[in-house]
């Protein structure tokens, strides 16, 4: 049989093959040029009424060799895919687990559950110890079969690696790809403008009677920096006029806090609270949606995608950054569990490396003096 022993070798963008004779060093990738990974342990491969079997053998080829010499005697005895017992919990129940432990209080954990969900449904609800590199390639090829961002399968890997490390099973097989840096789009001052422009001087009737809402939905996203769910779902209770404090309670990360507010920003809740409402905003996440992308066709940008209604927390964190404010403030102000999330958002202004230049111009200048004397 072709290839009954083999290696796998697999590519952070999902590009996997195996391999019965590796390389001594990894071959970059076909499809993305990076450097490709040889698995760690050696698998074999046999069919059995036509269908194919692979299990993991051991890091020593040798090993491989025994197990499938093994293999084939005992399935000539009928014996060896015989079902056997296994103590590991289903996927499902690991899940649960998670999901009372981690998940159950915070609206991120609630979407990594529907993730799992989605990943049982592809798998099927299998015991945790039967959840290898070879399911996980199976399970990463659907996911890529339908046309899904790497960003987005990433997120399903996230979740994954949770539930598996909770259940302490093996999951350093799941890597996190690359994500491209270019997702983080920038609102300019002159897009705007032209935003507000076009909010305040359209004239907007039956389906798109809310439409105005957004001209002052817009300026509260661009200066607070809150997810769009975040604000729409804010109560009243939760702006404080005399402090200047807006409150996330609810938040992705299930850690409330306070964000000050700009003086446009407090006018214009105050000019919202005025008017008697029950709540600051009445849009859904479907209606600013359907607002966003009109925007994104009258402003010509709709081949774009990356120009969506999350821009205005990537606008704010950027200046913030230009603004010279300090990373870790940053990221309290944006409700990041890890400086890492915001660090990304270090690199979009070069300027802001200008003082380190000063300081290596300053010191070139002194030896120049120095040489000159």
């Amino acid at each position: 049989m072709k290839k009954e022993i083999f290696k796998i070798l697999r590519c952070k963008c999902g590009k996997m093959s195996y391999e019965d004779e590796p390389l001594p060093v990894a071959p970059a990738c076909p499809r993305c040029t990076l450097q490709m990974k040889y698995s760690t342990d050696w698998y074999i491969k046999v069919s059995v009424d036509g269908k194919r079997h692979i299990q993991k053998a051991g890091k020593q080829r040798r090993q491989a060799e025994s197990v499938l010499k093994a293999a084939h005697t005992e399935l000539f005895q009928q014996k060896f895919f015989e079902p056997k017992a296994d103590d590991s919990p289903l996927l499902s129940d690991a899940l649960e687990t998670v999901w009372k432990r981690k998940w159950k209080n915070n609206r991120s954990g609630q979407k990594a559950r529907r993730l799992m969900e989605m990943i049982i449904e592809i798998t099927g609800d299998i015991h945790i110890s039967q959840f290898d590199e070879i399911v996980y390639d199976g399970l990463i090829d659907t996911l890529e079969d339908r046309e899904l961002a790497q960003s987005t399968i990433n997120r399903y890997r996230a979740s994954l690696r949770t539930v598996l490390r909770k259940a302490k099973a093996d999951y350093d097989f799941i890597e996190m790809a690359n994500e491209d840096l270019q997702r983080i789009r920038v609102i300019t001052h002159k897009e705007e403008q032209t935003l507000l422009k076009l909010l305040s001087e359209s004239t907007f009737t039956g389906l798109q009677a809310h439409y105005p809402e957004m001209l002052d939905l817009l300026p509260c996203l661009l200066d607070t920096g809150v997810r769009t769910n975040e604000m729409l779902q804010l109560p009243w209770e939760d702006v404080d006029f005399e402090s200047g404090l807006i409150t996330i309670w609810l938040n992705k990360t299930a850690r409330p806090r306070s964000i000050p507010m700009t003086k446009r920003v407090r006018e214009i809740l105050a000019r919202r609270k005025a008017t008697g409402s029950a709540a600051p905003w009445t849009l859904g996440i479907w209606q600013v949606d359907r607002i966003w992308k009109w925007l994104r066709r009258e402003m010509g940008l709709e081949a774009d995608n990356s120009f969506r209604c999350y821009c205005t927390r990537h606008t704010c964190a950027t200046r913030l950054v230009a603004g010279g404010i300090d990373i870790y403030r940053i990221m309290k102000w944006l409700g990041h569990s890890s400086i890492k999330m915001t660090e990304r958002y270090a690199h979009l202004d070069p300027a802001l490396l200008q003082d380190a230049a000063d300081v290596l111009e300053f010191n070139n200048n002194a030896t120049n003096d120095q040489q000159a004397a």
